[in-house]
């Protein structure tokens, strides 16, 4: 059994569908439903993290946006040390969703991924023009 939290609907379907081919159960979904939106989100943040921390595992997805230049970037931001039970995505700001990052102490992804991530960073990183 877990608990599950996305952004929106979307997130929900997404997360639903990973637990299903994963084997697991959706025991709640306590963000995405009716309450929707990366800011509530991110404000309980540390709340799930506590009740994680005591058994309940707990799945969130966010999306990135132009919030950091990876996952794992962003996971390290608003999540420092999240507890084992604890596992924090988000899927590519590709449209198709072609690769999901799921991070939860290390960053597990694939290869292409990965260097979405260095590659953001880098563009990140370089100046702008003015």
């Amino acid at each position: 059994m877990v608990t599950i939290a996305g952004e929106g609907r979307l997130d929900l379907a997404i997360l639903r569908r990973l637990c299903v081919d994963a084997g697991l159960a959706v025991a709640r979904v306590v963000w995405g439903e009716g309450r929707t939106g990366k800011d509530g989100l991110d404000q309980r943040l540390a709340g799930w993290a506590a009740g994680a921390a005591f058994g309940s595992p707990f799945i969130v997805l966010r999306d990135l946006d132009d919030d950091a230049p990876c996952a794992a970037d962003l996971r390290a931001r608003l999540m420092p040390d999240p507890p084992p039970d604890m596992v924090f995505g988000s899927p590519s700001a590709a449209p198709k969703l072609g690769s999901l990052l799921i991070a939860s102490g290390l960053l597990v992804t694939s290869r292409c991924a990965r260097r979405l991530c260095r590659r953001r960073r880098k563009t990140a990183a370089t100046p702008k023009p003015p």
